[in-house]
């Protein structure tokens, strides 16, 4: 009857820690689920911010671009003025 009881709280004693395993591996998962949604979204923030500055960059450069044409257009206008002035004479009457 005794060895009967010693098995029986044995037993009893191995159901608990199989338990309480079981239980550590489901708060295991649900912290490691978590992690990997953190770190979903992490990525897509990091995306959008490289989306972002890339967007920047074209604009950046599509204003560098825009603004050494303008420069251009200015130094090719001065070019035709001087051109232009050579031309009549500086005294600004010559015919």
């Amino acid at each position: 009857m005794l060895v009967l009881l010693a098995l029986q709280l044995l037993l009893l004693m191995v159901v608990g820690v199989l338990l309480l395993v079981l239980a550590l591996l489901i708060v295991m998962l649900v912290v490691m689920l978590l992690l990997m949604v953190v770190l979903v979204l992490l990525l897509l923030l990091l995306l959008k911010a490289a989306v972002d500055g890339e967007r920047i960059g074209v604009r950046a450069k599509a204003t560098s671009e825009l603004r050494e044409s303008g420069r251009r257009f200015i130094d090719d206008a001065a070019m035709e003025d001087d051109g232009e002035e050579g031309r009549r004479g500086r005294g600004g009457g010559g015919r």
